[in-house]
C-alpha cells in the first residue's frame, strides 16, 4: 500500500497524463514496496541510501537517447537501494512517454531544479538522480518510512516545479529542443567519397598532411609527435611554454601558444588533425548528410555542446571539405562577427566600447591605441598582430591576469601591466561593470539573462567563470532566437555553430533566403542587446565548392597526393 505522504507527488505527475505519468506513478508503487523490502532486509548498523532515477532521458536539457518511429521516448524510472556505498537492490520500470510531451515535461524539472540548486553541476545531477540518505538505526522495518523518504524527494520535485518555473520559458525552451530535433534530423550535406577516401587511405593521406606541415620532420618522426623533439623546438625558440607539474610542456595551452609563436602554429595544426583522424566519428544517415546530436542546453550558459568528433564542424576546418551543396542548392553560413565584444559593450553600457564595434574593426582599434600595429594596418597586413590584440580583450573579458598574459604575449610582466592599464583607461565603464557584477553575483548568490537562463553563484565560483558566464550565455539567447524566427520564416536551417548559423538554400531562392536570414539574425540581436546591431560574415558556398574556408587547406587537398608536391607548401604560403 503506498503511504500517503506520497499523494501530493502523484496529484503532481497525474496532472501529465499525456505523458503517460498516471500509469508510471501507479506501476511506481511496487518499485517503493520493493524498496522497502529491500531495505526492510537489512542490517540496522549499515548506512542506506534510497534512490530514484530517471533515465533514457536528460531531463536537463529534454534531450532523448532515442525516439521511435511513432515519437516517444524510452522512458526508465529506476529504484534502488545502496548499502554501505554497494548495490543491494536495483529494479527498473520501463515506458514510453510522448516525445514532444516529454519536452515540456523534462524543461519544467529542469528550470526549476537550476531555479534551485547552488549550480548548474548540482541541478544537472539533481535533475537525472535524487537520492536520500538514511543513517543506522532510521528503524527500517517501517514501509511507510521508506515510503515517504522517497515520496518527499518526488514531492520536493513537484514543489520546486510548480512554485519556480516560469510556464512561458520552460515551453519556449521545449519548443526550441523540438526544433533543433528535427535540423538535427535534417542533417549536412557530405562528400561521400571523401569520407570514404579519408578513413580508407589513412596512411598515404597522413604521410601528405604530415609533409605538409612539418616537412623537416622537426616535431613529427616517423608520423607521430615526438614530445622530446617539442621540448627541443619551443626551448630552441626561447619560448616560455607552460608546464605541468612534471615539467613537460603543457599542451592544453598549445592553442594559445600557436596563436603568440607562429612558428608553433603549423605544429598546432598537425597535433589537431592526428587526435581528430584517428577519432573522428562521423555518422551519416540514409541520404548520405552527416547528422550528429547537437545537445542544446548542455553548457551552464545554455550553449550547445555536440561532440567534437562527431559534428563536423566541430572539427577543425580542414575537414569542413567534407560539407558540399547538393546539385541545385547552394549552402550559407551567417557568422555573428565580435559578438562577445558587442554583448560586452552594450551590457556594460560602455559607449566608446560600442562605438569601436560600430567603426569596423574592434581587435585593430585597440592594437592601434597600444602602438601594436601602425595605424595603416589591415586585417590583411597585420593578421598575426591582431590575433594578439584580440587575444588581449577576450581574455579581459573573461578576467585574464597580467602573468598569463605575458605568457601569452611572449613578453614580462611589467609589459603585459601595462596593456591591461591602457585598455582599463581606454574603457573604464567596461572594467567598472566586471567589478560590479562580480559583487553582485555575491551578493545575489546567481546571475540571469533577460531570457530567464540563470546559474546560481557561491564561495566556490571562480570570478573568471562569473564573468565568461553572463557574455556567453547572452550570446545563447541570441542564437535561439535566431534559429526559431528563422524556422518560423521557412528558412532550412542546418545547424549551429557557436556565433554562426548554417543554412541550406535553392539557388533560386539563395539571394533572398540570404537576405532575409540576415535580417532576422540582425533583429534576434536585436532582442537582446537593446537595439544594438551586430555585424555578420557571410560565406557562400555553390555546388562544386566546399565549406572550407579559401585560407585553410582542407582534406581534399591532401587526399591522393603525393609527399613531393606538397612538400613545404604550409611554410611556402
Amino acid at each position: 500500500m503506498m503511504s500517503l505522504a506520497t499523494q501530493p507527488a502523484v496529484q503532481f505527475f497525474s496532472q501529465y497524463q499525456s505523458f503517460s505519468w498516471q500509469d508510471s506513478v501507479v506501476n511506481t508503487e511496487s518499485l517503493f514496496n520493493a524498496v522497502a523490502d529491500a531495505f526492510s532486509s537489512l542490517s540496522a548498523q549499515q548506512q542506506y541510501q534510497i534512490s530514484f532515477s530517471f533515465g533514457g532521458v536528460s531531463l536537463m536539457t529534454g534531450r532523448h537517447s532515442e525516439v521511435n518511429l511513432q515519437g516517444q521516448v524510452d522512458l526508465q524510472i529506476e529504484a534502488g537501494v545502496m548499502a554501505n556505498g554497494h548495490s543491494a537492490l536495483r529494479l527498473p520500470e520501463r515506458h514510453l512517454v510522448p516525445a514532444d510531451a516529454m519536452d515540456v515535461f523534462c524543461v519544467h524539472v529542469a528550470t526549476a531544479l537550476c531555479s534551485v540548486g547552488s549550480d548548474y553541476g548540482q541541478a544537472q545531477r539533481m535533475s537525472s538522480r535524487a537520492k536520500c540518505a538514511l543513517t543506522p538505526g532510521s528503524n527500517p522495518d517501517s514501509l511507510a518510512k521508506v515510503s515517504a523518504i522517497i515520496a518527499a524527494m518526488l514531492n520536493d520535485i513537484a514543489m520546486k516545479v510548480m512554485l519556480t518555473t516560469n510556464v512561458a520559458q520552460a515551453t519556449e525552451r521545449a519548443q526550441y529542443a523540438n526544433v533543433i530535433r528535427e535540423i538535427q534530423q535534417r542533417g549536412i550535406p557530405c562528400d561521400v567519397e571523401l569520407l570514404a577516401a579519408v578513413r580508407t587511405d589513412h596512411a598515404a593521406l597522413w604521410q601528405s598532411i604530415t609533409n605538409y606541415y612539418d616537412p623537416m620532420q622537426t616535431v613529427y618522426r616517423h608520423g607521430r609527435f615526438d614530445h622530446s623533439a617539442f621540448a627541443q623546438l619551443i626551448d630552441s625558440q626561447g619560448i616560455d611554454f607552460p608546464l605541468q607539474a612534471s615539467g613537460k610542456p603543457n599542451l592544453d595551452d598549445f592553442k594559445d601558444m600557436a596563436k603568440a609563436y607562429p612558428v608553433l602554429t603549423p605544429i598546432y595544426s598537425l597535433y589537431k588533425l592526428d587526435a581528430q583522424l584517428r577519432n573522428e566519428k562521423l555518422v551519416l544517415n540514409a541520404e548520405n548528410r552527416l547528422i550528429a546530436d547537437l545537445k542544446p542546453f548542455a553548457t551552464v550558459t545554455g550553449r550547445h555542446a555536440p561532440s567534437s568528433n562527431k559534428f563536423v564542424l566541430g572539427l577543425s576546418k580542414q575537414f569542413r571539405d567534407l560539407v558540399t551543396p547538393e546539385p541545385g542548392t547552394a549552402l550559407f553560413m551567417l557568422d555573428f562577427v565580435g559578438q562577445e565584444i558587442a554583448i560586452a559593450a552594450v551590457q556594460s553600457g560602455d559607449k566608446l566600447l560600442q562605438q569601436d564595434y560600430l567603426n569596423g574593426d574592434v581587435y585593430l582599434t585597440f592594437a592601434k591605441h597600444i602602438a601594436l600595429v601602425p595605424e595603416s594596418a589591415t586585417k590583411a597586413t597585420h593578421a598575426a598582430e591582431r590575433e594578439l590584440s584580440k587575444m588581449i580583450f577576450i581574455g579581459v573579458l573573461y578576467g585574464m591576469g597580467a602573468q598569463t598574459l605575458a605568457t601569452k604575449l611572449n613578453c614580462d610582466d611589467a609589459k603585459a601591466r601595462q596593456i591591461l592599464i591602457e585598455h582599463r583607461q581606454r574603457y573604464p565603464q567596461l572594467w567598472q561593470w566586471q567589478e560590479a557584477l562580480l559583487q553582485q553575483a555575491r551578493e545575489q548568490q546567481e546571475l540571469s539573462t533577460a531570457s530567464g537562463w540563470r546559474v546560481f553563484v557561491d564561495y566556490s565560483t571562480k570570478p573568471t567563470t562569473i564573468k565568461n558566464w553572463l557574455i556567453q550565455a547572452v550570446g545563447a539567447d541570441i542564437l535561439r532566437k535566431a534559429i526559431l524566427d528563422c524556422e518560423s520564416a521557412g528558412l532550412r536551417v542546418l545547424a549551429p555553430l557557436h556565433d554562426a548559423i548554417l543554412f541550406e538554400s535553392s539557388l533560386v531562392d539563395l539571394e533572398a533566403h540570404v537576405q532575409q536570414a540576415q535580417t532576422l539574425m540582425v533583429n534576434a540581436a536585436k532582442h537582446w542587446l537593446s537595439d544594438f546591431p551586430l555585424r555578420l560574415d557571410t560565406q557562400l558556398v555553390f555546388p562544386g565548392q566546399t565549406l572550407c574556408p579559401t585560407n585553410v587547406t582542407g582534406l581534399k587537398h591532401f587526399v591522393g597526393a603525393t609527399s613531393q608536391n606538397l612538400e613545404g607548401d604550409f611554410y611556402g604560403k
